[in-house]
């Protein structure tokens, strides 16, 4: 798979990064690029559950199809998207240290999109090739990891906000993230029932230990990254 993208980067030295089809365990696609960077607006819907809601839509075949023609024609085709998922990427070596790798501040989340933002700042072009495609299976290795993934997300949301939003968005998202945490809290106290109560007691600390650390929050130093 990977000497198509060496061919392509020979010929085409404005290529920053490079992309390929992404496949689930199934064979199925698994959408990987994206048209539009992570922008505090799109943390906002998260508060009403606008995932959540995606992800029951879903469920229903007429649904999944309109939620997500867009995304399979896109991922039809050659383009140049907004950022693309770190499971697949192909960089030259000069390029990846020239804008300083990738920021260890992120632990999980946001570093991929973190790094796409700062190629594409540099003058390079981000690419992505339907052709060559690459089997990823989906949430594998946390399960296995002793990490709590909510947590690191919202840690690592906060931290890419203030890094390219600046305080104002920062002060915003993580009001919203902890409004966010205990709608989510309320739920899961209210299903606390059943077969799968243990389970659930497991999220609930883990929603405890997200919201704990999003209280405790304070807005990192200013980055010359921000911009409002």
């Amino acid at each position: 798979a990977v000497s198509p993208f060496a061919r392509y980067m020979e010929d085409h030295p404005d290529a920053g990064i490079l992309f390929c089809r992404l496949l689930n365990s199934d064979g199925s696609l698994q959408p990987s690029v994206n048209p539009f960077l992570p922008h505090p607006a799109h943390m906002l819907a998260e508060t009403i559950g606008w995932s959540t809601l995606r992800f029951a839509l879903m469920r229903s075949r007429a649904a999944k199809r309109l939620l997500l023609g867009p995304s399979v024609r896109r991922h039809g085709r050659p383009h140049e998207p907004a950022w693309g998922g770190g499971n697949f990427m192909l960089m030259r070596r000069k390029d990846f240290l020239r804008i300083g790798g990738f920021d260890e501040q992120y632990f999980l989340y946001f570093e991929d999109a973190d790094l796409c933002r700062r190629v594409a700042t540099s003058g390079l072009r981000l690419q992505y090739l339907p052709g060559p495609s690459v089997i990823h299976h989906w949430a594998k290795s946390v399960p296995t990891a002793d990490v709590n993934p909510l947590l690191e997300n919202y840690r690592s949301r906060l931290h890419y906000v203030a890094k390219h939003f600046g305080p104002r968005w920062w002060s915003v998202v993580r009001r919203s993230s902890i409004l966010e945490l205990w709608l989510r809290i309320g739920v899961l106290r209210c299903a606390m029932h059943g077969r799968r109560r243990e389970s659930r007691q497991a999220q609930l600390h883990h929603h405890l230990l997200a919201l704990k650390a999003l209280k405790d929050a304070r807005m990192p130093p200013a980055s010359p990254a921000a911009t409002v």
